[in-house]
């Protein structure tokens, strides 16, 4: 629960990097990008600033490579230099850099069996081998040892048993493995993107599903262009680079700062750095659980004895972007053990409701739970027809309105398209000037019940 300490333990795996690996890993700052055509840069991610030489010798015949990982444990690069769908075969290859700009030719490896582009990869962690994931959401585990794949899964799903594979197919992003060995995985379009992670002990061998924690939500790009690659920094951050070469930084707070921009765009189809940081969004939630009776829900969680928090604030959503505080819970006061606190919400709205906590420390750093979400199911007493529609939408309750009421219809972006006030009865919503395709419409009454639901427009 606490917003870790991490000074030594980033200066231990500085000082492991460089010292074995002075001549790639030049500063702090320094990150990898891969280009289209197959070749590796440096790149300093304060001022974007593109190294003037290859780290690599580019054979072979590139096509739309990706998936740049870097392996702590042999000091190599791995990466797709033509990746599956592009044209037979595919080339996935390993070097190592021996000075700046003077690389090995590239050591082609064993071909991945996908017949579809690789849009995410990454090193484990323990530099065994290297995971990477498909446009058709399928993940595939390298072992660096035997130079063999395995197919490990083509299913992700939440705690709760909510399958979301669909979130990881035909989708730009990447993947990067922490020191603890947990994966995080960005899924992006160019209007929005999600960050999920994986425990740690990930499976080598193939498995039915794997769970997966929706870290963020669905949220609004920066720019406009989706996420191509992501890498760490050496205070646990995530470093993201859209397709057009902007560089930004996940925060703490689930923010997205604007550090720079690349001075040679085509070096963003991927990233990697020499870092495997302890600590990411640095902050530890023991046993942070989220259940539903009587149509209200209560929260749980515990915080390690040695926590320094001073609040707490629990927060809604029903998007998994807009979020409205409920309430504060203070700290308690220490007594050397594990601390529980709880907190029971009012009446959750029908549909899926989405929880995480804010939490302040004492120097008034802030940090964030993951994000749990509960599904609650009870008679609407709202009807909308028809659906699909075209020109109209009809909204029809039973409710007593005393004061004005709003319709509101959201994209699948989560944006608010449209709003129209609802009246007693039949209400008819005009919904010509909104392009085809699917759609939600909310309407919260006065006493506090929400209606949602999706609808197609033609």
């Amino acid at each position: 629960m606490k917003l870790i300490r991490i000074s030594a333990i980033i200066a231990l795996n500085l000082i492991n990097v460089f010292s074995a690996n002075a001549q790639v890993c030049l500063t702090a700052t320094t990150i990898f990008g891969v280009s289209s055509n197959g070749t590796v840069r440096s790149i300093d991610y304060n001022n974007g600033s593109v190294g003037s030489t290859n780290l690599n010798t580019s054979g072979g015949s590139p096509s739309s490579s990706n998936s740049l990982g870097y392996n702590n444990s042999n000091g190599k690069f791995y990466y797709f230099r033509r990746i599956p769908g592009t044209g037979s075969p595919s080339e996935f290859v390993s070097f190592t850099p021996s000075t700046l700009g003077v690389g090995n030719t590239e050591t082609l490896l064993a071909s991945n069996p996908s017949t579809v582009a690789i849009v995410s990869g990454c090193v484990s962690s323990n530099g065994a081998g290297y995971y990477c994931i498909d446009a058709n959401g399928v993940m595939y585990y390298y072992r660096i040892a035997t130079n063999t794949w395995t197919t490990i899964t083509d299913k992700f799903r939440l705690s709760n048993g909510t399958e979301v594979t669909s979130d990881f197919q035909n989708k730009s992003g990447d993947m990067v493995i922490d020191g603890n060995g947990r994966l995080w995985l960005i899924v992006s379009t160019s209007s929005s993107f999600q960050l999920y992670r994986i425990a740690a002990s990930l499976p080598t061998s193939n498995v039915s599903s794997l769970t997966v924690t929706q870290v963020m939500g669905n949220t609004s790009t920066p720019s406009g262009n989706a996420f191509a690659g992501i890498c760490f920094n050496g205070t646990g951050q995530i470093i993201m680079v859209t397709s057009n070469g902007q560089l930004y930084r996940l925060e703490n707070n689930l923010t997205v700062t604007y550090l720079s921009t690349l001075t040679i765009s085509s070096y963003a189809n991927d990233l990697t750095s020499c870092l495997f940081p302890i600590a990411i969004l640095p902050i530890i939630w023991k046993n942070y659980t989220v259940s539903v009776a009587n149509n209200v829900a209560n929260l749980s969680w515990v915080i390690d004895a040695q926590s320094n928090e001073k609040e707490f604030y629990v927060e809604t959503s029903t998007d998994g972007t807009h979020w409205t505080e409920l309430g504060k819970v203070a700290a308690k006061a220490k007594t050397g053990n594990d601390l529980t606190y709880t907190f029971t919400t009012g009446s959750i709205v029908n549909g899926n409701n989405y929880f995480r906590i804010r939490q302040v420390d004492m120097d008034n750093n802030i940090g964030y739970s993951e994000i749990k979400v509960v599904n609650v199911s009870k008679a609407a007493k709202i009807n909308l027809w028809p659906n699909p529609a075209q020109e109209f939408i009809n909204l029809q309750h039973t409710k007593q309105i005393t004061t004005a009421t709003k319709a509101q219809i959201f994209d699948q972006a989560g944006r608010l398209v449209k709003e129209a006030t609802i009246l007693a009865g039949t209400t008819q919503v005009n919904i010509s000037s909104l392009v085809s395709g699917s759609y939600y419409i909310r309407v919260q009454f006065a006493d506090g019940e929400v209606f949602k639901q999706l609808f197609v427009k033609q």
